[in-house]
């Protein structure tokens, strides 16, 4: 009896000491480190929408799992841009290309692994352009989350934000940069 106390005792012990000093084995479960979302422009440009040019800015949002296990979200398959993805500014929108079937898609991101969504940033209105933004991204986990808004159904989950670095919004075209 006694040897099974010590036994318990060790192993209490041993699994306290592994959590203070971080050799535990367990998935990491804080939320605020479960991605790190990063910005970068690419250059600027224009493109035809609707038979309408639209400048702006082309930019590159990476979603990066910072997790020892696979993790799941959901975005729209067409409007991601401005279904997941917010700007810190009210003066710039984040535009994707759009398409003729928009829909829930559960994303599945191996540990470590990554994701890169090349969008445009262009001016809302007469706003001025803003010059610095970050994007922020809209974490689902509940595809209806995505198609009802909270008017429309009693208990909508609010999305963790996580936000990106802040860039400068100017033309990074044939230009190099160290970090």
């Amino acid at each position: 009896m006694i040897s099974i106390r010590l036994f318990i005792y060790a192993f209490l012990l041993w699994a306290s000491l592994s959590c203070v000093f971080g050799t535990a084995q367990a998935q990491n479960a804080d939320k605020k480190g479960l991605i790190a979302i990063s910005s970068h422009i690419i250059g600027k440009g224009t493109i035809n929408e609707s038979n309408h040019d639209i400048s702006g800015y082309f930019v590159m949002a990476t979603i990066a799992n910072q997790q020892d296990t696979a993790i799941e979200f959901f975005i729209m398959s067409c409007s991601w841009a401005s279904d997941n993805w917010i700007p810190s500014n009210d003066s710039i929108k984040f535009r994707e290309p759009g398409c003729d079937n928009n829909g829930p898609i559960l994303i599945h991101l191996q540990a470590h692994q990554s994701i890169y969504f090349y969008g445009l940033l262009t001016r809302v209105g007469a706003i001025p352009f803003c010059q610095k933004v970050k994007l922020g991204f809209r974490y689902i986990t509940n595809s209806a989350d995505l198609l009802f808004s909270s008017a429309e159904r009693e208990k909508v989950e609010k999305p963790i934000i996580y936000w990106s670095n802040e860039v400068e919004v100017r033309d990074n075209l044939f230009k190099y940069q160290i970090d």
